[in-house]
């Protein structure tokens, strides 16, 4: 039969630290903290994040920009209803893992966050465009903001695919560079 640690031993801390609701806990406590601007927490919740990378997604701020303007999208789209927030954040986690595949890379990541951004401002469009309007006014400017989120969003995807068509082909450049052959210094 195994002894239990003492409490307040290193050997109890670090019995606690196998724990993944404490860690879970640590974490949000120290993000907590970190926000109010404690430089003390900042450095133990950094310190705690490389202990346990996988539990960085819990840490909302440390996000990059491309996740954080998804989420303000999702929101603005969703307004208050879990549900509709729910189905969309699975629906562009799917078309997320449908554009980037196993090896991305940061421009891969990038071009597909675009995609996704342009998709969900062609739906806000596509939705305040079906609304009924008493102004035709107010019925043409919903009709220019869908042609503009549906050209955006063409845009984006075209863009994509001819980055995903560089890489399919090796994305060489054409013809031999001159950068360092003597006659290119003259």
């Amino acid at each position: 039969m195994s002894k239990t640690p003492r409490a307040g031993s290193k050997a109890w801390e670090e019995q606690l630290r196998q724990d993944p609701a404490y860690v879970r806990e640590t974490i949000l406590q120290l993000a907590q903290e970190a926000k109010g601007g404690s430089k003390l927490a900042i450095e133990r919740l950094l310190d705690w994040l490389k202990r346990y990378p996988d539990m960085r997604s819990l840490v909302r701020s440390l996000d990059d920009l491309s996740i954080k303007v998804e989420r303000v999208w999702i929101e603005r789209l969703s307004g208050t209803d879990a549900l509709t927030k729910k189905a969309l954040e699975d629906e562009l986690a799917a078309m997320k893992a449908e554009l980037l595949g196993a090896n991305s890379s940061v421009t891969d990541r990038m071009l597909a966050s675009t995609v996704l951004v342009a998709h969900l401002g062609f739906q806000h469009a596509a939705f305040a465009a079906s609304l009924s309007a008493d102004k035709p006014e107010v019925r043409s400017a919903r009709a220019r903001l869908l042609s503009v989120a549906q050209k955006r969003l063409q845009d984006a995807i075209r863009g994509w695919e001819l980055q995903t068509g560089k890489k399919a082909r090796g994305a060489q450049p054409r013809g031999k560079l001159k950068l360092f052959e003597s006659d290119a210094a003259g």
